[in-house]
């Protein structure tokens, strides 16, 4: 008894073509639903206070961007506090910082003589803040924050049921590929469409 090997490819194929389209239909759902509106701290006119809190270790190369991010950030400033928190750095990571702080009343640094990991740092960070924040936000050294994205974190805590944002990373390399590429859009879709539409479905 012979095997159809010809239909039997088609019935993979339509499975797969099927399977395909399944996937499409969701990712077009996920794309709508992301696009639901939600009330924004801009329709209550009240920004919380924040602290901008920063863990590094030998990050010289990467803390001039952060820093002068900070700089540019666009929120109300007597209500931001900084705390940056040297994780024992042995590089030219405590100089830089120090140099910024000491020109900005509102920025906090904390120098430790071990090093104690990020999660501790961050800790000690929020511990010596002057007054206990209504939001505490995290920064990695080598991120270089863009102007408004203070206020695009900060809105979603107009629902009181918001615990937790996660803000929108757009990775930058030095050169890129297709498979760069490939990388990259992934992370798009699943920071601004999958995890958006989850968030307004209640599926969190």
């Amino acid at each position: 008894m012979g095997i159809d090997v010809e239909g039997l490819v088609s019935i993979v194929a339509d499975l797969l073509i099927g399977i395909l389209v399944l996937f499409s239909v969701r990712r077009l759902l996920w794309v709508m639903a992301s696009w639901l509106r939600r009330r924004t701290l801009t329709e209550t006119g009240r920004w919380p206070e924040v602290l901008i809190a920063v863990a590094f270790r030998n990050e010289q190369d990467s803390l001039p961007c952060l820093l002068s991010s900070l700089d540019a950030l666009k929120y109300d400033a007597e209500r931001l506090s900084i705390c940056l928190v040297d994780d024992a750095s042995t590089d030219a990571s405590t100089d830089l910082a120090e140099t910024w702080a000491r020109e900005r009343a509102h920025v906090r640094l904390k120098i430790l003589d071990e090093n104690v990991g990020k999660a501790e740092a961050l800790n000690r960070a929020l511990a010596s803040a002057a007054c206990r924040p209504e939001v505490m936000v995290v920064y990695d050294a080598d991120q270089c924050p863009c102007p408004d994205s203070l206020h695009r974190l900060i809105e979603p805590f107009a629902d009181s049921r918001t615990e937790a944002v996660c803000g929108y990373r757009r990775p930058v390399f030095r050169k890129i590929n297709a498979i760069v590429a490939y990388v990259c859009l992934e992370a798009w879709t699943h920071q601004l469409v999958n995890l958006a539409a989850k968030e307004a479905l209640g599926l969190d």
